[in-house]
């Protein structure tokens, strides 16, 4: 019944680094049948991302917002009308709280049929007011795709949003036998970080941001190498887009006298032969919609200590798949981590029921599947297919 490609943009804030959002939408745009699709990506400012999806043949298109409510922002709001109405978008997917409200408007008065929002956080840097604006955006969304139900209920609970709205599609994951394909590059990478061929590694792969709450993973590394000195720690992300950050937490390393078991390794493309030399994967987040580290971890057969925050009750099960403490308890934290650390069995055991709990609930194709079939419902029940 389908006799043209249906033209579908998505549209995010920024394309400025490889965050949730950044990674879900570039999943989903490549994921998705091309020869049922023709995707556009659109952003309001660009970065080395967008530059990139060029690069791979994906249509992209910056439209330069600086701010939404701004005379900028109305001149670029008129261009994406006429974007909107000259490609005859079908669908139009907005990410974070700009793209949200300055797209959502304007695709309902290009009459773009259906309008939906992916929201991938527990609202960390929205204030009062974002909340009260998307009170009135919310009426246009057909469905707000949510990452975990934690965020659902954020949304419906903060924003007035009516639960029937709300669907849950969680992210998903690649699984391939990553301990062969990258056990070279492993092996390559301990003997750079681990001196002692019996030390153990705890690692997290996290952006360098206050709300990744990595002081509190520090803090608990004190207490651990008090006990077991040859731990070593791993702090895999980039520092770039919060300097002052990663400032703060290298004057920590210094006053707690951890600099030869505590290691930035800067921005990664690829964190996975990172995570194979990991024992232990921590996330120790104050604020999570769903992580995809956690996936990622559990994915190379790892074992999860990470905070009961948002999406991560959903990943992790506690006492099977790895342990969940409170957020800024660092004695928690290096409880459970010791624990791990003391009984190979453990992990080993953690790490396998963690490895088959993705293969079961968070796979890639699991992810593409249900958001075509969404796609197909909502266009559906208003006659545009």
């Amino acid at each position: 019944m389908i006799n043209e490609l249906i033209p579908i943009c998505y549209l995010v804030d920024n394309l400025k680094g490889f965050g949730g959002a950044e990674k879900n939408l570039l999943q989903i745009a490549n994921g998705l049948d091309k020869t049922k699709y023709r995707i556009y990506v659109s952003c309001l400012n660009r970065g080395e991302l967008f530059d990139n999806l060029r690069a791979k043949g994906t249509v992209a298109t910056c439209f330069n917002v600086k701010k939404i409510f701004s005379f900028n922002g109305f001149v670029q709001g008129l261009n994406f009308f006429r974007f909107l109405r000259v490609k005859q978008i079908k669908i139009l997917v907005t990410y974070h709280e700009g793209s949200d409200i300055w797209g959502s408007i304007i695709a309902k008065m290009a009459g773009v049929p259906v309008i939906i929002s992916s929201r991938r956080d527990m609202g960390y840097l929205l204030n009062y007011k974002h909340n009260l604006v998307y009170r009135f955006v919310n009426h246009l969304f057909d469905k707000i795709i949510v990452v975990s139900n934690a965020v659902g209920q954020y949304v419906c609970k903060n924003q007035s949003v009516n639960p029937q709205k709300i669907v849950t599609i969680y992210n998903g994951i690649e699984i391939e036998d990553r301990t062969v394909n990258l056990f070279n590059k492993s092996s390559l990478l301990r003997s750079s970080y681990v001196k002692n061929s019996q030390a153990l590694v705890v690692g997290i792969t996290a952006s360098i941001r206050p709300i990744k709450g990595l002081r509190y993973l520090l803090e608990a590394a004190s207490g651990i190498i008090s006990k077991l000195p040859n731990t070593v720690f791993l702090i895999v992300g980039s520092y770039k887009y919060d300097e002052g950050c990663y400032q703060v937490l290298r004057s920590l390393v210094k006053d707690l006298g951890l600099d030869n078991n505590v290691f930035f390794t800067g921005d990664c493309s690829d964190v996975m032969p990172y995570i194979n030399i990991m024992d232990v994967c921590v996330i120790s987040s104050l604020n999570e919609g769903f992580s995809n580290s956690i996936l990622e971890y559990m994915a190379c057969g790892k074992p999860v200590v990470a905070t009961r925050v948002g999406g991560n009750v959903e990943a992790v099960v506690d006492g099977e798949t790895g342990f969940l403490v409170s957020p800024k308890d660092s004695r928690s934290l290096a409880t459970k981590i010791i624990q791990l650390l003391d009984d190979k069995e453990l992990r080993s055991q953690m790490g396998l029921m963690g490895h088959t709990r993705v293969k079961e609930l968070f796979q890639f194709d699991r992810m593409i599947s249900e958001t075509n079939d969404l796609f197909m419902d909502i266009l559906r029940r208003k006659n545009q297919l």
